[in-house]
């Protein structure tokens, strides 16, 4: 190929792109480097084509890189696909936690409910089991999501100064009274050398343990339950801890013993028909375990009990806190002050069971279906604290957020109230303005507990406002000049009157465009936008006038964003008439 011409070679590669490059290696001396893809002369590739300026000439180097380029598109493509199956498979476990924690809440609240009213030995046993049988599954569905974490390395360990004797503490009074109702004997020691402040995160710890503790009550009829705590290193910027469950139940056999910690994995099939359970406690108590940096290990013997040990390695704070005494939080009989509680939730039955935990209590409930209700109370109530859902039709508890926090300007506290326990579910409903979150399903001393928190050394009312954040006005205020410089009053009146049918017909609205019900949305659309030219919302105005148009070709996405960007836009404007109509006189 010496000799011959480039165009020769290649006769389609001069390229207008090729020849301003070449040219600016000539004049400059600067070297070009590009990547193109090359087609003609029967074949297709990409090619990384350098020109370096070599004496009178010019050096030039074409690489053929398709090889490469397919296969960094090929690992692209299955990168792509992976990410998309992790996002369906978290959004379908978010799915499946929302929809078995909602009834749950309700389930295990009507039973704490009954459990006090009842007196009958029979039907207070009916009440206790309908409640163990409940947190069953409560504890099936988390350890499903655990182990989802698990597999995709969501689970975080956050380490936490931790006052070990608080979380021993709590352990020995839950165990105790669950060893006492089944009639065993219980007894626990803890080393007094063991420090009194680490780093470790307190929920997974209590959770390991917790765990083990269970195991030993369920495979144990009579005899004991013993659990250990001692310093196996003594600290120094770390303390190593041990402990230990022993029990004198059913046992493993020796042949099982090295599958005990596999997942799905039990002792036999009889224990699982005889015991119940998924085989997923132990792995995920291991999994766990090593996360935190420590070990586990189980001695049994068929007939006569095992012995579980957990070695874990404690960095120490570099202040430690005050030793704590081994107790728990004392269960709240009432309140300090009457309260105002807004309660934004779409399931009558969470509704019902909230009212029912908090009717003994100096609370005032106030209940809203979805968000564009709560927002609605809210701008006719002063409210000491908001109990939040999450996932609402209409509008969800994080929009809702959103305007409480920036449309109205409220800082009042909100607490999320929601079936999702995915990784983060508290950080993200702090991070969209929440004040704290509480699982599905709770008992009324976590409920109040939580309502304590928040409302009993609250601010003042005054000390809760706060100025929004300027946004772009909705309202066109030389309509609203024109229409009601006169008559201040009557624009107040027709405020009043949208405001209170708003939550209703942004109810239809949606209903109507998410299932096609075309004769709805236009039965609404004149009276609607009328009420929205009347108000100077013009903006809106011509949103909706768009969505009339357009809605049915665009997909169930593209209509669903629509919709909310609209509910957005008319919440703007609803506050803003507000503080217009608040500075008319009355009378």
């Amino acid at each position: 190929m010496i000799g011959k011409k480039l165009g020769d070679v290649f006769p389609t590669i001069a390229r207008e792109e090729f020849h301003d490059r070449l040219q600016t290696v000539t004049e400059t001396g600067v070297s070009q480097t590009y990547r193109h893809f090359y087609q003609g002369d029967g074949f297709e590739a990409w090619v990384d084509a350098s020109l370096v300026k070599v004496r009178d000439g010019v050096l030039m180097t074409f690489q053929d890189i398709t090889q490469l380029v397919r296969q960094s598109e090929a690992l692209n493509e299955a990168r792509l696909k992976a990410e998309q199956a992790l996002k369906i498979r978290d959004e379908f476990l978010a799915n499946i936690s929302h929809e078995i924690r909602t009834p749950l809440n309700s389930i295990l609240g009507f039973a704490e409910l009954l459990s006090d009213e009842l007196t009958s030995p029979e039907q207070l046993a009916y009440a206790t089991s309908i409640r163990g049988a409940g947190h069953t599954l409560l504890k099936l569905i988390n350890n499903v999501l655990d182990l989802a974490k698990l597999d995709a390395d969501q689970l975080e360990i956050e380490k936490q100064p931790t006052a070990l004797t608080e979380v021993l503490g709590s352990l020995v009074s839950i165990i105790a009274a669950r060893v006492q109702q089944k009639g065993l004997t219980f007894t626990f020691s803890a080393d007094a050398a063991i420090p009194a402040s680490v780093l470790t995160d307190s929920l997974r710890l209590t959770q390991i343990l917790m765990n083990l503790c269970e195991n030993a009550i369920k495979f144990t009829s009579q005899g004991k339950i013993e659990v250990k705590a001692w310093l196996v290193k003594p600290p120094a910027e770390t303390a190593t801890v041990a402990f230990c469950v022993t029990d004198t139940g059913i046992g493993i056999e020796a042949a099982k013993l090295p599958l005990i910690f596999n997942r799905y994995q039990q002792a036999s099939g009889e224990i699982t028909r005889r015991y119940g359970g998924t085989g997923l406690g132990l792995n995920i108590v291991r999994s766990l375990v090593e996360r935190m940096g420590g070990t586990i290990r189980v001695t049994s013997e068929a007939g006569k009990g095992s012995t579980f040990y957990v070695e874990m390695p404690f960095d120490l704070p570099a202040v430690a806190p005050a030793p704590a005494e081994m107790s728990t939080a004392p269960e709240i009989r009432s309140l300090e002050r009457p309260v105002t509680i807004l309660l934004v939730e779409d399931n009558p039955y969470n509704q019902r069971v909230v009212e029912s935990l908090v009717k003994r209590f100096a609370v005032t409930l106030i209940k809203a279906n979805h968000g564009v209700e709560g927002l609605y109370q809210l701008r006719r109530k002063t409210v000491d604290l908001v109990l939040m859902d999450i996932q609402m039709p209409f509008m969800d508890g994080y929009t809702t957020t959103y305007h409480i926090r920036h449309t109205m300007g409220l800082t009042v506290p909100i607490v999320a109230v929601t079936a999702n326990a995915l990784t983060n579910e508290r950080e993200n409903c702090i991070a969209k303005g929440m004040n704290d979150y509480l699982a599905k399903p709770f008992t009324r001393q976590e409920l109040m507990r939580m309502i304590v928190r928040y409302t009993q050394n609250a601010p003042t009312d005054a000390e809760r406002m706060m100025i929004p954040k300027t946004a772009l006005s909705q309202l066109n205020k030389v309509c609203l000049q024109s229409l009601y410089n006169t008559n201040p009053a009557l624009l107040r009146d027709r405020y009043e009157a949208f405001e209170q049918q708003w939550p209703q017909q942004c109810q239809t609205l949606c209903e109507s465009l998410a299932t096609n019900q075309t004769a709805s949305f236009q039965q609404l659309f004149p009276s609607f936008q009328a009420n929205l030219n009347a108000l100077g919302i013009n903006h809106v105005s011509r949103e909706l006038d768009h969505l009339n148009q357009h809605y049915p070709f665009w997909t169930s996405e593209e209509r669903s964003q629509q919709i909310n960007q609209l509910i957005d836009h008319v919440e703007e404007a609803i506050t803003e008439l507000k503080q217009l109509t608040e500075q008319v006189p009355t009378g």
